[in-house]
């Protein structure tokens, strides 16, 4: 069903329990019982897929980086057949080099965006203007120097988890993988020990999954 080469990227249920399966450019769902179900009719995405998700209300939203044009994420409001929802616009976010990408449940979209040695870290409204509600004191953005964020992960509580080969977050030094508060402030009460000996990642050179 998907090709070889990507595999199946990423999976999730919708409110009627029916799942939707992603690869790239390459979208399907099935029923409850695992029949096809040919009623999904997803946009084509011209570009790498990045992130897609069930909205509460049965809504999907998906992420891309797009291949044409100016460099940048193209982030689409769907409703829960496919079709384009009227009421959140699709929105284009033109970026140097974004590196993760993740939409939250409410539909704010979450981008590390590359810029030199470091990362802009920073959240989009649905409308895609940078939501500077998060992280208050930054106005927004977050610098995490120097290095990559590689990898996104939400809790359940709201809190944010990155992960990549950062040293530090606004010039707070943490090593590698960081957490941030709903409001996007960081977390200081969790740190990794990444001193040179006696712990188990004093040898951790980048992180790329956060499970």
């Amino acid at each position: 069903i998907f090709p070889s080469s990507t595999g199946m990227q990423r999976a999730f249920t919708q409110a009627d329990d029916r799942i939707v399966f992603s690869s790239g450019n390459k979208n399907l769902r099935v029923h409850v019982d695992g029949g096809m179900d040919s009623s999904l009719k997803l946009p084509a995405f011209s570009g790498s897929q990045q992130d897609m998700l069930a909205l509460p209300d049965g809504r999907i939203a998906a992420a891309y980086q797009s291949n044409t044009g100016p460099s940048g994420r193209r982030v689409h409001y769907l409703l829960a057949n496919g079709v384009a929802d009227p009421a959140w616009p699709s929105f284009f976010y033109a970026t140097g080099a974004a590196v993760q990408t993740m939409i939250q449940p409410e539909g704010h979209v979450m981008l590390g965006q590359s810029i030199g040695t470091g990362n802009l870290f920073l959240r989009l409204l649905t409308n895609g203007i940078v939501d500077t509600s998060f992280n208050p004191n930054g106005a927004g953005p977050q610098w995490i120097s120097d290095g990559k964020v590689r990898v996104l992960h939400a809790q359940v509580d709201g809190r944010i988890l990155i992960g990549g080969e950062f040293d530090k977050v606004n010039s707070v030094l943490v090593s590698r993988m960081a957490r941030l508060n709903s409001d996007g402030i960081l977390d200081t009460a969790f740190r990794l020990n990444t001193a040179p000996t006696g712990n188990y990642f004093s040898r951790l050179g980048a992180v790329y999954n956060i499970l």
